[in-house]
């Protein structure tokens, strides 16, 4: 049966003569709108598709497109998308009728007969609804990890450089210094120069820096590593 060209079904229940007899007195018949009935299952917030296929043994098969909360008739037929067969799940319409609870479904209800045209509903998913699991945000994750790794590799080597280049100014003007001491004074006054050098160089590693009071930074380590030292004058005999 259709209604607005759209699938029903019709459903029979009996009508007992009491609670405590099985003598059919009646009947009751209920008709289902399976646009209706598929309406309302998912929250309002999701409004990702599934496709339902609604089908029994007795040649009755129809495809609807759940979109959150509205449900639209595909048409006959079986027309959900065969790349997700493997992510199908099925259930038997009495199974659902069945799981209802006593709210909805009396305890001395009469279970539905599977021995006629029992209706089994398939679900399969759609592209709309992988495309709303499908999500970039790892890549931008992945790439803002591997630029602060970057950025910490690169200063690194910045630092490195940095202090290499200084390692290496420091020695060739150690080097500088040496070579003009050996070549323009003798042995004797030539440790004496290369003593107080290092002296001096040590002040500057302490970081002895002073201002005088005209206001002229000077080395505090230079005054004290000349004042201790002895004339160069002595080491010449008269």
């Amino acid at each position: 049966a259709t209604y607005n060209d759209e699938p029903t079904s019709w459903f029979y229940y009996p009508v007992f003569e009491n609670f405590d007899s099985t003598k059919v007195v009646g009947s009751m018949t209920s008709l289902i709108y399976w646009p209706l009935f598929f309406d309302n299952i998912f929250p309002p917030t999701n409004n990702y598709g599934v496709t339902c296929v609604v089908e029994n043994p007795c040649g009755d098969l129809s495809t609807f497109v759940v979109n959150g909360q509205k449900a639209e008739y595909l048409g006959p037929g079986d027309l959900h998308d065969r790349g997700y067969d493997h992510l199908v799940r099925e259930i038997a319409f009495n199974d659902i009728a069945t799981s209802s609870t006593t709210q909805t479904f009396s305890r001395t209800a009469v279970k539905l007969n599977n021995d006629l045209c029992p209706f089994t509903i398939r679900i399969h998913p759609t592209d709309r609804l992988q495309n709303s699991r499908i999500t970039t945000q790892p890549y931008y994750i992945a790439i803002s990890v591997f630029l602060v790794l970057l950025l910490v590799i690169i200063m690194g080597a910045l630092y490195d450089f940095t202090v290499r280049q200084k390692i290496y100014r420091i020695i060739k003007r150690s080097r500088a210094n040496r070579a003009i001491v050996e070549e323009f004074f003798p042995t004797q006054i030539r440790q004496r120069l290369l003593q107080a050098d290092n002296s001096t160089n040590n002040a500057h590693s302490m970081g002895a820096a002073t201002v005088n009071a005209l206001g002229e930074h000077s080395s505090g380590g230079d005054d004290l590593a000349y004042l201790h030292a002895q004339p160069i004058a002595d080491l010449f005999p008269s």
